[in-house]
């Protein structure tokens, strides 16, 4: 991923098609790529959730072999 450099950690959480939660990686300060290893998730949709100080975004990915 990849976005502006955050000013404070950020807390990045993958959630399945039905809201579990299956991945959860903090997203450092100061740098302005990150990634994420999705090797071990089934092919589906996502909701890739990013939660800081100021507030939260969310992404959707699909995952296809």
């Amino acid at each position: 991923m990849q976005g502006a450099t955050p000013a404070n950690d950020l807390r990045v959480d993958v959630l399945d098609a039905m809201g579990r939660l299956v991945l959860s990686r903090t997203w450092p300060a100061g740098r302005s790529t990150m990634q994420l290893d999705l090797a071990a998730l089934e092919e589906g949709t996502y909701l890739v959730l990013l939660s800081g100080p100021d507030g939260r975004h969310a992404l959707r990915v699909i995952k296809a072999e």
